[in-house]
C-alpha cells in the first residue's frame, strides 16, 4: 500500500494531490476576492449614506454658501466635507476602493471641491506649518486626474462659471 504513495506507482497519487491543492488555492483566492468586493460595497454604501444624509447635505450647502475665492475658511462644515474626501483618499490608497468605483461615484464632486479648496488648503498648510493637512484629498484628486487622462476624460479644470453652477447645484440639493 505504501508503494502507491511513496514508491514507483505513486505518480498518480502526487498528481491528484497537486490537482486538489491547486483547486483549493483557486477557491481560496476566489473567496478572498469576493470577500474584498463585499467589504468594498459595504464601505461605499456607508460613504454614500453619509454623503446623502441631511446633516451632510447641510455641511455641503454651508460650505458652498460661504465659498469665496478669497475668504473661504475651513470651519466645521468645510472640515466635514474635506474629511469625507480625506477618507476616500485613504481608502483608495489602502486598496479598499478602486479608482474606477470612485471615478463613477464621486469624481464630479472631487474635482469641483478640490478646485474650490486647493488655494485655501495650501494656505492652511502654510499657516499650520504642516503639509499633511488634507494630503489624502490631494492624493485622491491626483488619482482621479490620472484616471481621467488614461480614459481621455475632461477633469481638473473648471471655469468660474462652472464652479458657480456647481455651487448652485449643491445649494439646491
Amino acid at each position: 500500500m505504501l508503494e502507491y504513495i511513496t514508491g514507483e506507482k505513486s505518480l498518480w497519487f502526487w498528481g491528484m494531490a497537486q490537482f486538489f491543492v491547486v483547486i483549493s488555492l483557486v477557491f481560496i483566492y476566489r473567496q478572498i476576492k469576493l470577500h474584498r468586493q463585499g467589504n468594498m460595497l459595504q464601505a461605499i454604501a456607508d460613504k454614500d449614506q453619509k454623503w446623502g444624509s441631511n446633516e451632510f447635505i447641510e455641511y455641503r450647502r454651508a460650505t458652498c454658501e460661504r465659498y469665496s475665492v478669497v475668504l473661504l475658511k475651513i470651519d466645521r462644515s468645510e472640515g466635514e466635507v474635506l474629511g469625507f474626501f480625506e477618507d476616500l483618499g485613504i481608502y483608495l490608497r489602502r486598496g479598499v476602493f478602486d479608482k474606477d468605483l470612485l471615478w463613477n461615484k464621486y469624481s464630479y464632486f472631487i474635482g469641483h471641491y478640490w478646485i474650490m479648496f486647493e488655494k485655501h488648503i495650501l494656505k492652511y498648510r502654510a499657516k499650520e506649518n504642516d503639509d499633511t493637512w488634507f494630503d489624502q484629498f490631494e492624493y485622491l484628486n491626483s488619482q482621479m486626474s490620472e484616471y481621467a487622462n488614461k480614459k481621455k476624460f475632461k477633469y481638473g479644470t473648471r471655469t468660474p462659471k462652472e464652479i458657480e453652477k456647481f455651487i448652485k447645484g449643491e445649494q439646491q440639493e
